[in-house]
C-alpha cells in the first residue's frame, strides 16, 4: 500500500494516495516513512492539522531526518503559520546544508515571508548564493530565489538581473507558469519594491 500510495502521489491523484498510505498506515503504525508519506498526501488534499500531525509523528520516531522537517516545514507554511514553518525549514537546512533544496527553501522564507520579524536580508542572500552555486546557476527556482534575496536586501538592479535569468531559464526549461510567476516579481524590482509572500486565507 505504501509504493501505490507514493505512485498515486508522482501522479498527483492525492486522494487515492491518501486511502492507500492510511490502509499502510494500520499496518505499521510506527513507520515514519509511511508517516510521512502521509503527511504530504494530506497536504496536497489541504488537511494540514492532520497533515502536520503525521509529520510531527514521524519526527519524534526518527528527529534527525531532514525530509521530515521539510515537508513539516512545507505544510506549516501552507497553513499560513510562517514561524512554525521557519523552524522546521531551519532544522531542515541544520541536518542536510549540502543539499541545495534546504538552503532554497530556508533563503526564501527569510527573504519574502510577510511576517517582517521574520525575515533575515543578508542570510537570504547568502544561502540562496549558496543554492545557486551547488546547482551552477541551473535551475530558475533557485535564481528566483536569489533575485527575491537581492530585492529584500535592498539590491534590485542585482535583483532585476537575476530575476531576469531566472524567467529566461523557466521558459527554456518548459516552465510557463514559473516563469509568469518570476515575470510578475520582476515587475517589483523594476519599481525597487520587494517581493512580499501574501498571507493565505
Amino acid at each position: 500500500h505504501h509504493n501505490l500510495g507514493l505512485l498515486f502521489m508522482q501522479q498527483q491523484q492525492s486522494n487515492e494516495a491518501v486511502t492507500h498510505l492510511e490502509k499502510a498506515l494500520k499496518g505499521n503504525l510506527k513507520d515514519p516513512d509511511i508517516l510521512n508519506s502521509l503527511g504530504v498526501a494530506l497536504a496536497a488534499v489541504e488537511e494540514f492539522d492532520e497533515a502536520i500531525e503525521h509529520h510531527q509523528q514521524a519526527i519524534e520516531i526518527k528527529p534527525r531526518d531532514p525530509n521530515y522537517h521539510y515537508n513539516l516545514a512545507a505544510a506549516f507554511k501552507q497553513q499560513g503559520k510562517a514561524a512554525a514553518a521557519l523552524k522546521h525549514y531551519q532544522q531542515a537546512y541544520e541536518l542536510a546544508p549540502q543539499r541545495p533544496i534546504m538552503a532554497n527553501a530556508l533563503a526564501w522564507m527569510l527573504a519574502t515571508s510577510e511576517d517582517e520579524n521574520l525575515r533575515q536580508n543578508p542570510k537570504a542572500v547568502e544561502l540562496a548564493t549558496q543554492a545557486c552555486q551547488a546547482t551552477e546557476n541551473a535551475m530558475p527556482e533557485m535564481l528566483d530565489t536569489l533575485a527575491a534575496a537581492y530585492a529584500a536586501a535592498g539590491d534590485f538592479e542585482k535583483a532585476a538581473t537575476t530575476g531576469g535569468r531566472a524567467a529566461t531559464l523557466a521558459r527554456s526549461l518548459g516552465n510557463a507558469k514559473l516563469a509568469r510567476e518570476i515575470q510578475e516579481r520582476l515587475r517589483l524590482y523594476r519599481d525597487e519594491k520587494p517581493y512580499v509572500e501574501e498571507r493565505l486565507p
